[in-house]
């Protein structure tokens, strides 16, 4: 089975969605966060003392993931129909600039691109590719999630 970058992408969703909604349930449950008892012997002490400051900053931090989960889930939805029919969106090109991020050992760029026909200024993500700044490419993406695929280097 290949993956393309797009079924990437989703996994990626669905890996958010899960973790916020464990993050969500660890949250809002009695459960204590941050066990005393897990602690080095030297610092049990201290955790002890701190508990409760411990677990409301522990609460704190973890509630960040289900707010990412709720405001990328309908990304995902609004280009899933896209991504089934193969519904994407073909543009001619020119690279602005670009950088490299590393996320799960997976290469993905973040490419600043202009439109040649109109003129409109995106950033899109793309999979294991070099792309050179100053160049022309036709390329796909999914419109809402930004995620796309180099058809071919123009001249």
């Amino acid at each position: 089975m290949n993956l393309d970058d797009y079924a990437i992408e989703y996994i990626r969703y669905l890996f958010i969605i899960i973790g916020g909604l464990w993050c969500a349930k660890l949250v809002f449950s009695k459960k204590i966060i941050i066990d005393p008892e897990k602690a080095y012997p030297n610092k049990k002490e201290f955790v002890r003392k701190h508990i409760k400051a411990f677990n409301v900053a522990a609460r704190i931090v973890l509630i960040t993931v289900p707010i990412l989960a709720i405001f990328i889930i309908p990304v995902g939805i609004k280009d899933l129909k896209n991504y089934i029919n193969r519904d994407f969106k073909v543009i001619r090109c020119k690279t602005l600039s670009h950088s490299i991020e590393w996320d799960n050992l997976i290469r993905r760029r973040s490419i600043k691109v202009i439109n040649i026909d109109t003129g409109e200024i995106s950033i899109i993500v793309f999979y294991y590719k070099a792309i050179e700044v100053d160049e022309y490419y036709t390329i796909e993406y999914l419109p809402n999630m930004l995620v796309g695929k180099i058809i071919s280097k123009d001249n």
